[in-house]
């Protein structure tokens, strides 16, 4: 299967560089009969002749090429998919950096408020064509979607590194929830989108990159009524799972990055000011919100991509601030395997720390001991992803430090089977805030 499949990337390969000749040998036919013409009044069919046999013999190579592999028309559907489903969509020739090993794909899957917006304009920096410090990697945007969300009034600072917001609305469940206003999604539907991100995540696997991409918003995994019917959707963008296309590739090459954010309380807060900024007191919003806290359920994430057989790798927000470590570096030095100093920097670059809201004047209005019992709160809550935590070995933990400490509190509080949906944890944190304790 593998020499098959590398031999349908050599023909795809082949055809293309038959279109890149067919017009170079085009622009010196011109040339030639245009100065013949010039010198004689005639064309010299000459010239029109050894072009003849040049393409006999090219297109003679082409047809014994295809016809000796043996799943030639899986290849054929490949090019038939680029070409056919995307107008003026042609493979570039392949890059050998990553031949020799096996092609991956990495998600950043956030959730909101965990440093997202730094991780994806610095991984989506660092693997841009020209100024690329991870040559084997590509955030692959896709031009239709870049094209208009810049253009839209109605978006946030918008650029490519969110460039797969679009992505997770688009595999969320329409029945129950629809994108109002935003010019992408009145001019294409959700299906013509996922195709729009197929297609690129097929033209870059077939060139022999590795992908990266990610959004905050894909915490609607676990947010969402049928949330998890999202990752079906994301299986289904992959190379190997396009029907009638056959590429190395399978679902264990994907790798899945959810962050872990502590304290738990400052990602609670951090969710209320981006909602309510400082509109609304702290204390008067949990109260009141709407909000069903997914954000906060880093594990429970973490949990629905690895019931879905994924592998996850869990960033301790904690650990790599007692390290010292950048979270955009550790996605790009641990994940990625992208060069990297001894102290955790990608070579030749820093990372920008991006929406830090320094300026914030909302109130948070309850006292120490109101917040300190949320925050244990919310630690009781994460007491019942232990044992996946440390027994599952589909997932990796990387930089652990608080979460170790929050298990710890766990076992020393007999709460290893404790277990409270997201409903009652809501309810919890309301009574506290409302004054009571428990």
């Amino acid at each position: 299967l593998a020499h098959t499949n590398k031999n349908a990337t050599i023909l795809l390969q082949y055809q293309y560089g038959t279109y890149k000749l067919y017009l170079f040998v085009m622009a010196i036919l011109r040339n030639r009969m245009r100065k013949e013409k010039l010198n004689n009044n005639n064309c010299n069919c000459n010239t029109r002749n050894t072009v003849a046999v040049i393409f006999l013999l090219v297109f003679c190579g082409q047809y014994h090429l295809q016809h000796s592999i043996v799943h030639g028309n899986s290849s054929s559907s490949a090019f038939n998919y680029l070409e056919g489903g995307n107008e003026g969509a042609f493979l570039s020739s392949a890059d050998d950096t990553s031949s020799n090993n096996r092609q991956r794909i990495v998600i950043l899957a956030g959730p909101h408020k965990t440093g997202t917006t730094s991780i994806q304009n610095n991984v989506m920096k660092w693997t841009s064509p020209g100024k690329n410090k991870i040559k084997q990697w590509e955030w692959p945007v896709p031009s239709e979607v870049i094209e208009i969300e810049t253009k839209d009034e109605q978006n946030w600072r918008w650029n490519a590194g969110k460039g797969f917001y679009a992505l997770s609305e688009s595999l969320r469940d329409s029945r129950h929830y629809q994108v109002k206003g935003r010019k992408l999604f009145l001019q294409y539907s959700s299906d013509e989108l996922l195709k729009f991100y197929k297609t690129e995540f097929l033209k870059t696997w077939i060139k022999g990159k590795n992908i990266v991409f990610g959004s905050e918003a894909f915490d609607f995994i676990i947010k969402d009524i049928n949330g998890r019917d999202m990752i079906d959707g994301l299986k289904a963008l992959m190379p190997w799972h396009i029907d009638g296309v056959n590429l190395n590739g399978s679902d264990d090459d994907i790798t899945v990055v959810v962050t872990y954010r502590l304290s738990r309380i400052k990602h609670l807060i951090s969710i209320w000011r981006q909602t309510k900024k400082a509109t609304e007191p702290f204390e008067e919003w949990m109260k009141e919100t709407l909000n069903n806290l997914g954000a906060l359920d880093s594990l429970g994430l973490a949990n629905a991509f690895i019931s879905q057989n994924l592998k996850v790798s869990l960033l301790d927000s904690s650990g790599l601030a007692a390290a010292g470590v950048d979270i955009s570096n550790a996605v790009a030095c641990d994940v990625l395997d992208a060069p990297c100093t001894k102290d955790k920097q990608v070579v030749g670059t820093k990372p920008v720390v991006m929406n830090t809201k320094v300026d914030f004047q909302g109130k948070v209005n309850l006292s120490e001991e109101q917040l300190e019992v949320m925050d244990k709160a919310l630690q009781m809550y994460d007491c019942k992803y232990q044992s996946m935590v440390m027994e599952d070995d589909r997932l990796t933990v990387l930089y652990p430090h608080g979460l170790l400490k929050v298990f710890e509190f766990c076992n020393s509080n007999g709460l290893q089977e404790y277990s409270v949906g997201r409903d009652e944890l809501k309810r919890q944190l309301q009574c506290i805030a409302a004054g009571f304790k428990g």
